[in-house]
């Protein structure tokens, strides 16, 4: 473990931040874990929309086809993935507290501030590679190859949303892992909010919610106008929140 650092010259609430990214994206990109998660959530939502898709109504539209697709791949790919992110955020810092390597890393030159942003950080970069874009390129693949025409560009912008839903799940899960040292007040919020998705549309309170960030992706994979980005501005703030919340407990941890 002590390879995975290097020295650092560097002081102040980032301190020690460069080699903490690097050491988790070794945990997350140096081993297979990066491809077996992009592989299983790829042909777990690539084979949802090529059954549902390739036996639709021979009768409807491609513009039909390709909206079930989407609703498909927004619905399901904000629901089931994010179970992957509270199991993996949930034991990100919780292990790490239990098993003593918080305290050995914080024995080193390394802000307690700094820890918490590159757990915060490389989540974020860990989970929209190997749970959004890979699997999402390969449901645009699927519905390309199926129905035709889909604007990549479109559809590319509509992953932004779902990114930003599955920072909330990790964030959440993390921010939680900094104030309770057991997995079911950490993990049992995260896993309840799941079965929010959908639950409200873009008007209302729901337009104030992460919890309709899928309708906001959907659309933008239609190239449809967006009628609120309400859920995208609150939930930023939501972010902001919760990074604060967690560094502030962190920070109060007593090692």
């Amino acid at each position: 473990m002590q390879s995975e650092l290097t020295p650092i010259r560097s002081s102040g609430w980032h301190l020690g931040f460069g080699n903490l990214v690097r050491r988790e994206l070794s945990q997350w990109f140096g081993t297979r874990t990066w491809f077996t998660q992009a592989m299983f959530w790829g042909l777990i939502l690539g084979g949802v929309t090529l059954m549902l898709v390739g036996t639709a109504d021979p009768a409807s539209t491609p513009e039909e086809r390709i909206t079930t697709g989407l609703m498909l791949f927004t619905i399901f790919g904000s629901i089931f993935p994010a179970i992957a992110i509270i199991i993996f955020s949930t034991s990100s810092v919780l292990e790490e507290k239990e098993r003593g390597t918080a305290a050995w890393v914080l024995s080193k030159p390394v802000s307690r501030t700094a820890f918490v942003l590159a757990k915060m950080f490389v989540g974020v970069v860990s989970y929209s590679v190997s749970l959004v874009l890979i699997p999402g390129l390969i449901v645009f693949s699927i519905i390309y190859l199926i129905v035709g025409a889909i604007p990549l560009g479109s559809f590319l912008l509509g992953l932004g949303p779902m990114i930003l839903w599955y920072t909330f799940v990790h964030f959440l899960c993390v921010c939680l892992g900094t104030v309770f040292n057991s997995v079911g007040p950490v993990a049992g919020p995260a896993s309840v909010s799941l079965f929010f998705v959908n639950a409200f549309d873009l008007s209302g309170i729901g337009a104030y919610t992460p919890w309709t960030l899928s309708f906001v992706a959907r659309d933008l994979m239609q190239g449809l106008p967006i009628t609120s980005i309400s859920p995208v501005i609150s939930t930023l703030i939501v972010l902001i929140v919760l990074l604060l919340i967690a560094i502030w407990r962190f920070g109060k941890e007593e090692f």
